[in-house]
């Protein structure tokens, strides 16, 4: 991949879509780590993956 690229894709990204996919990952991940503590799994997983 050249840099180049990855600038001229980085200008069209708009700062608040950039903002509204780390909300969307964030609450997912949240939601998934809820989903698993009800269901009575272990943190194991996110120690790992350092969430």
């Amino acid at each position: 991949m050249s840099l180049r690229g990855g600038k001229r894709r980085g200008t069209l990204v708009r700062p608040h879509e950039i903002a509204t996919l780390l909300l969307v990952a964030r609450n997912e991940r949240q939601f998934t780590k809820n989903k698993l503590t009800k269901t009575g799994e272990t943190n194991e997983f996110f120690k790992e993956e350092k969430f």
